[in-house]
């Protein structure tokens, strides 16, 4: 339906991958609805920020933001603030904004505020990534080195292909604000998600990254898993050139998956599993909320390392949780000393409202956070420089 006015739209993200693939969902809907999308701020007469609200750093960023375009923009301009932050800490938004709080699932809103009829926004579909912005200052921490070099070590891959596939995570992990966000898991059709598969092969993408805060939460809420889906992919274009990306795989779902997944699919198709640990202590990982078992995550690397060594490992690190002793600390060391990662994001705990971890006893001074996670990024760059050389070594052998 076409708007009344030609209205102009400015969008805005600070977010992950998901966050950066909705916003241009959002964008992609507003111009079928007949709105003008623009890059300037000034001149916009809505302007939709989908604010992230994951650490407290990303709190500060998006009131950054917010103030900077509440400057910006002209009095009749109408500012909408959606995403993770405003379900996370809406508290942080108190005092700058007084506008909706919508929360990263709330479509329905946006098809209301477009004049476009509810059910509209179920055929539209991104699998590019909106531009990411942020107000950080030009000061690079040690986390942001290694964050660079990570990012760098996947540059390789030019043209990339995204598809989310589900929205939400089945798991409960104490210290997860996102769970604040995502109240339930939402599979995407297969079908749906067949068709998008096939329009990015005929377009020529050879590279797909599948979207979701837990990819193997997929299927949960319609009856199938995740290797149902990657097997029916792998059966439909069996004589197709493609590889997939699977960078949020829960080690839970990564445990029970795995055996289950087409062989020829993990040897060929899968070129990168992200599978997040965050602490090699299976008692804080009792704290935080994990059910699984650690021997077995551990076996599965190991399995695919030593099977598949085409495939690219991904994993973070978490240091500080509350009750977190210099023994759990050190488990988490012999973890890292134990597996090598192509890409391992380290990071302190961080303290998030309205969660069970909050309400932990033992909290860890700060300057401890701060040392282990130091101590712990040194040893990341060490074990991904030994991946790297280890996987030039296996290559040069199926060469000879």
């Amino acid at each position: 339906m076409q708007s009344d006015k030609a209205l102009t739209v400015h969008f805005i993200t600070n977010a992950c991958d998901e966050g950066m693939l909705d916003t241009q969902r959002l964008k992609l809907f507003s111009k079928d609805a007949g709105f003008t999308c623009t890059n300037n701020v000034k001149q916009s007469d809505y302007i939709l920020f989908y604010a992230c609200g994951h650490l407290t750093m990303w709190d500060v960023d998006s009131v950054r933001i917010i103030e900077k375009v509440n400057r910006l923009k002209k009095p009749s301009a109408r500012l909408v603030v959606w995403g993770c932050l405003p379900k996370i800490n809406p508290g942080a938004l108190q005092e700058i904004y007084h506008g909706s709080l919508i929360g990263p699932e709330e479509w329905s809103f946006f098809a209301d505020l477009f004049n476009q009829p509810r059910e509209r926004i179920n055929h539209v579909f991104a699998n590019a990534l909106y531009p990411h912005v942020n107000s950080h200052s030009k000061s690079t921490s040690p986390q942001q080195i290694i964050d660079f070099m990570a990012d760098k070590l996947h540059s390789y891959v030019d043209r990339k292909w995204y598809i989310k596939i589900v929205s939400g995570c089945r798991n409960c992990c104490t210290y997860c604000s996102d769970r604040l966000a995502y109240r339930w898991t939402r599979s995407v059709p297969v079908e749906t998600i067949l068709r998008q598969f096939e329009l990015g092969l005929s377009s020529n993408y050879k590279h797909f990254y599948f979207v979701g805060r837990d990819l193997g939460s997929y299927g949960y809420d319609i009856g199938l898993t995740l290797a149902d889906l990657l097997n029916k992919i792998a059966e439909t274009y069996s004589n197709q050139t493609y590889q997939i990306s699977l960078f949020n795989t829960s080690p839970d779902s990564l445990i029970t998956l795995y055996p289950k997944i087409d062989q020829t699919l993990l040897s060929k198709r899968i070129f990168e599993i992200g599978s997040h640990i965050q602490v090699g202590s299976k008692r804080i990982l009792k704290l935080m909320g994990k059910t699984f078992k650690l021997d077995e995550w551990e076996k599965t690397l190991l399995d695919i390392d030593k099977n598949y060594p085409n495939i690219r490992v991904a994993t973070s690190i978490m240091l500080g949780f509350p009750g977190e002793t210099e023994e759990d600390f050190k488990q988490t060391i012999n973890l890292l000393n134990n597996l090598l990662f192509d890409r391992i994001d380290v990071y302190p705990y961080c303290e998030r409202p309205n969660l069970p971890s909050s309400k932990l006893d033992d909290r860890v001074p700060e300057a401890t956070k701060i040392r282990r996670t130091k101590e712990a990024q040194k040893l990341a760059k060490v074990n991904m420089l030994r991946k790297k050389i280890k996987r030039k070594r296996i290559l040069s052998l199926k060469t000879i």
